[in-house]
């Protein structure tokens, strides 16, 4: 479900802005596969310019039983539920391609040309249509419920004269560690990180900093508190020459929280 278009102020820029409306399959671990476009900014004459940036969304979850097909609730009721939704934004701009963590809303500055800005969802999301139809299925025979999260998310960007807003977001990746030879991307842009693992997983293993450029490249450990919380570690900065994590064969889930610079 979508709506576009834009406001203008004579004394301030004009922002281009629109909606769009998930359900999404609720999981320990989602890949983040199904992309809506929000706004794009035009290019800039005469080069590049300062792009303000917000989105924010509102989100809520219903059980759907086996056999059903979630419902999709309006516009409305979404606004009135908790004002966060565990989706992503997406920028696109000089050639770099940055999601985020949209949480509870998100105001950025970009220096660019141009600016296109999108939502991603879960794999296994479907965009809700103009006529309020659409959710996520269930089939008949399966063992229980399902769990549906449905999110209203808007966007808007504006070309502005100076910076508003921040130049770091977060994002957050989740890894079910199920034995040796798993690795997670360091992503695009990513300068801090701080991991934890789900206390169910039992002790925290250490995990490796590696390069898949720089063929066999250890370039350190990345170890969880053993004093103040054995369940995470610090915030680290990110090595220069490092690709990948190496989570080791240990099983348990793991959640990796990026530190990105805009």
């Amino acid at each position: 479900m979508t709506s576009t278009d834009s406001t203008h102020d004579d004394d301030g820029p004009t922002y281009i802005y629109d909606s769009v409306q998930f359900a999404s399959p609720v999981a320990v671990a989602p890949a983040f596969t199904v992309e809506a476009a929000i706004a794009q900014g035009r290019p800039c004459e005469g080069g590049a310019s300062w792009w303000d940036i917000q989105i924010w969304g509102y989100g809520a979850e219903q059980a759907v039983a086996p056999g059903a097909t979630g419902a999709a609730p309006s516009q409305g009721a979404l606004k009135s539920s908790q004002r966060s939704v565990p989706l992503r934004a997406r920028v696109r701009y000089e050639g770099d391609v940055v999601d985020f963590d949209i949480g509870a809303g998100m105001r950025i500055a970009i220096y660019a040309r141009s600016v296109n800005l999108s939502v991603v969802a879960p794999t296994g999301s479907v965009q809700i249509r103009a006529d309020g139809q659409g959710g996520v299925v269930n089939p008949a025979g399966a063992p229980g419920a399902i769990d549906q999260q449905d999110s209203l998310v808007y966007g808007q960007i504006g070309e502005v004269e100076a910076p508003i807003g921040q130049r770091i977001a977060k994002r957050t990746d989740a890894l079910s560690v199920v034995g040796a030879g798993q690795t997670i991307e360091i992503p695009q842009r990513a300068r801090t990180l701080q991991v934890f693992q789900d206390t169910a997983g039992g002790a925290a293993a250490p995990m490796n900093w590696l390069s898949n450029v720089i063929s066999a490249l250890d370039l350190g450990q990345i170890d969880f508190q053993a004093v103040v919380s054995p369940f995470s570690t610090q915030i680290i900065a990110v090595p220069g020459n490092a690709t990948i994590i190496d989570p080791g064969a240990a099983v348990r889930d793991l959640f990796f929280v990026w530190g990105l610079e805009l």
